[in-house]
């Protein structure tokens, strides 16, 4: 031998098959009785190399024996090796064990190597407990894992996590009461629940009490002053009840929760619903930006709704696995809050567009309070304030020179909130509810069970399975896609195209006064505000629409009307009633009003708005008002009718009557 990576080569590969028992004795002889020799090639490495194999802090002749050592102690056959320093040397101990071994020793170990072996390989090729995904993901990391590996490996670490947890949730055995007490914690300025005990109980018994309270996220206190009140303190009522067993994981219960769920998921969705329908004025582009987001809103409102009844469902007929805890809609909406949060880190990292998927779980974080370097000031003021000396310099200590510190352990989130959330004259009070708001995030994935990344992802991945298909309905979809193309013709200079108000089109179709089997036609139908009207007074009766501008045709067409894309001048069939708000424009709708009167059935009526113009000595206009005297009734609009039209006009209207013979 000649380097010290021969030495290790030869060592890890004497139990291979291709070794006999006979090569490994001379191969431990040699290394026993040549120790000087071995060192000497040891000694050759740099501190660098032989670091790799032992502790660097020792000098050079402490590494280089350190390593003769441990490649020695590789000779014996067994994972383990213990001698007496007092009796013998550590050289002479393996001499006399290794000169023990028998062939059949050399053997067995060499089947034990293999199969450790294969158990390797196993794990690095197709992992499937959870001891194979850690060996894994310590040799290749865990981004080397595929998709569905990542899932297994998330679903077992999470089980494992559950069931540690059942045994946290195991009765301690005592025969006292337990009464749970609401107080509020004067430092803190928080609501704690205090689990009072109404006895003393054995020190062994306190122990085991103390230990459970601890896994569950409480302490035990014996302050009695300024109101406290001496027991096991904790901060959600949840966990007070878990340590004294109050909530037992029984069907009443279940059903309790899943009922609660249900009832506020179906609350939440009329609510959006309501929200949904309601008129808002969207004829300018600020108002449909408002409106745009309002229903906006109310379309998430109804799609959370119902994922709380999918939830409730699941949890009754016993599909729930990891979101058993869940027990209100804040700690759903959390999930969603983080589920969005991942949706940006991944359209960044991938630039890919935010659509939440299953893909989108593998970039979520526990929402861990962070602060931030401009925080430092704050921090070094805190010295001064009584209560907030030692807190504050640790949490300096934690940030050191980073621009941000994340708080995630125990002692450092009781640091930050004895810091951040409680009233102090460092800190103004909307500051306090924002750190406030970031404890809360925290605390509400806690209440979910959720402690670490792997439960995280389990919980979103079952969030999102159970929720699939929770949203607004096909026509609630379809009403908004139209709402959409309409928005796009507010400020749009179409000729002739000023939209109804929604009054006046009622007032109108009451006039037309349309009968059973009726035939209807509304020309110049714009975005078919008057349509609309005739559409819901008269269901049954078949109603022709007729729109010029195509895009206009298209949204109509959209909304289930039965158009004809073209001009109305050029139209020749025959009606039994008209309703009309023609274009204005250079007395256009006396062309309109006369044309729609020649498609008109005998003992039909026209009801139709016009321009306010209809006065003066105009051939044309004489005409016409010559005709209105023979046929119909001119009634005066209400002024500035139009002012709350889709697209506003300060024009004065009228509305005309005619009735044919």
């Amino acid at each position: 031998m000649k380097t010290l990576t021969e030495i290790i080569r030869q060592s890890q590969t004497i139990y291979t098959n291709g070794h006999t028992f006979e090569e490994y004795k001379a191969w431990k002889d040699y290394l026993i009785n040549n120790p000087e020799e071995v060192k000497a090639i040891i000694s050759k490495e740099t501190i660098a190399t032989l670091s790799k194999y032992c502790y660097r802090k020792e000098n050079k002749p402490h590494m280089v024996k350190s390593v003769y050592n441990s490649i020695v102690q590789h000779t014996v056959l067994a994972d383990s090796f213990g001698y007496s320093p007092f009796e013998e040397t550590f050289e002479a101990a393996i001499k006399r064990t290794t000169d023990a071994y028998t062939e059949q020793d050399y053997l067995n170990y060499k089947a034990k190597i293999k199969a450790k072996q294969e158990e390797r390989e196993k794990a690095l090729t197709n992992p499937e407990t959870l001891s194979e995904f850690r060996t894994f993901i310590s040799r290749r990391g865990a981004q080397a894992l595929s998709e569905e590996q990542r899932i297994r490996y998330d679903e077992l670490t999470a089980d494992q996590r559950k069931e540690s947890k059942k045994e946290i949730a195991k009765p301690v055995s005592t025969d006292v009461d337990m009464q749970i007490i609401e107080n509020f914690h004067a430092k803190k300025q928080v609501n704690i629940y205090v689990v009072k005990l109404s006895d003393r109980v054995e020190r062994s018994t306190y122990e085991e009490l103390n230990s459970r309270a601890k896994k569950l996220g409480g302490y035990y206190s014996s302050y009695n002053k300024q109101g406290a009140i001496p027991g096991f303190i904790f901060d959600t009522l949840e966990q007070a009840q878990q340590f004294t067993q109050v909530q037992q994981a029984t069907e009443v219960v279940k059903d309790s929760k899943a009922q609660a769920l249900r009832e506020r998921g179906e609350k939440i969705q009329q609510e959006g619903e309501a929200e949904l329908n309601q008129d808002r004025q969207a004829n300018t582009h600020r108002r449909a930006a408002i409106a745009e987001n309002a229903e906006r809103k109310a379309s998430a409102k109804i799609k959370f709704g119902k994922e709380l009844q999918a939830i409730a469902q699941a949890m009754e007929e016993g599909r729930i696995k990891y979101l058993d805890k869940v027990s209100n809609g804040k700690d759903l909406e959390e999930l969603k809050n983080i589920l969005v949060s991942a949706s940006y880190r991944q359209s960044t990292q991938e630039k890919t567009s935010r659509e939440i998927n299953m893909s989108t779980v593998n970039y979520s974080e526990i929402p861990y309070p962070i602060i931030y370097r401009s925080t430092a000031g704050d921090l070094m003021q805190m010295a001064d304030v009584e209560g907030k000396k030692l807190a504050s310099a640790r949490m300096l200590k934690r940030l050191g020179s980073e621009e941000q510190y994340i708080v995630s352990g125990t002692a450092a989130l009781e640091d930050y909130e004895a810091l951040f959330c409680t009233r102090c004259r460092i800190i103004n009070e909307w500051r306090i509810d924002r750190f406030k708001e970031q404890l809360m995030r925290l605390k509400r994935v806690k209440r979910l069970g959720i402690d670490t990344p792997e439960e995280l992802r389990a919980a979103l991945r079952e969030y999102i399975t159970l929720t699939t298909g929770a949203s607004i309905t096909k026509e609630q979809q379809e009403q908004q896609e139209l709402k959409a193309l309409e928005r796009q013709f507010i400020g749009a200079k179409i000729e002739g195209f000023f939209p109804t108000p929604q009054q006046l089109a009622k007032e109108v179709v009451n006039k037309a006064a349309i009968n059973d089997g009726e035939t209807v036609l509304e020309p110049s139908a714009g975005l078919g505000h008057l349509a609309q009207e005739i559409r819901t007074a008269h269901p049954n009766n078949s109603l022709k629409l007729i729109e010029y501008n195509s895009r206009l045709a298209e949204v109509l067409s959209k909304k289930g009307f039965d158009v004809e894309n073209g001009s109305f001048l050029d139209h020749s069939r025959n009606y039994d009633k008209i309703v009309m708000n023609p274009p204005f424009e250079n007395l256009q709708d006396i062309d309109h009003v006369m044309h729609a009167f020649s498609l008109l059935n005998s003992g039909g009526r026209i009801v139709a708005i016009m321009a306010d113009n209809k006065r003066g000595d105009r051939t044309k206009i004489v005409e016409f008002m010559q005709f209105i005297d023979k046929y119909g009734v001119i009634e005066q609009n209400e002024p500035g009718a139009f002012t709350t039209s889709f697209r506003p006009t300060g024009v004065s209207t009228i509305t005309v009557v005619i009735d044919k013979p």
